[in-house]
């Protein structure tokens, strides 16, 4: 996985809380609606990467609440990529679909965290 990614940004390791709402899911009807737990592997100011316990199918639809530095962003983004590792652990990657106006203290924020991790 990580041999093939080309990323135009940044992204610092960084273990976040993150609730998660799944708003629509292509082809997996019975994961609407559903919200779970999980964290992120790494941030950067236009996604995450998520461990969680279920797999994601891609394009599927989130709304996450994440806990970054003690303050919590209510995001939207939709699942880029999915892979399941092992039983009850998969990861995915979220690509932000939310407007500026909520993106703009997340990449504040996020610019925080790459600063502390010099």
């Amino acid at each position: 996985m990580a041999g093939q990614e080309q990323r135009s940004e940044k992204r610092v390791p960084h273990c976040a809380h993150v609730t998660v709402r799944v708003q629509s899911t292509p082809g997996h009807p019975e994961l609407d609606g559903t919200t779970f737990n999980c964290i992120t592997i790494d941030v950067a100011e236009s996604g995450v990467r998520l461990k969680t316990d279920r797999p994601l199918p891609a394009y599927t639809i989130l709304d996450l609440d994440i806990t970054l530095l003690n303050r919590v962003f209510p995001l939207a983004g939709c699942v880029a990529w999915s892979g399941e590792v092992a039983d009850n652990k998969a990861f995915a990657g979220v690509r932000f679909t939310a407007p500026d106006d909520r993106l703009w203290p997340w990449k504040i924020e996020v610019a925080r965290a790459f600063r502390s991790r010099k």
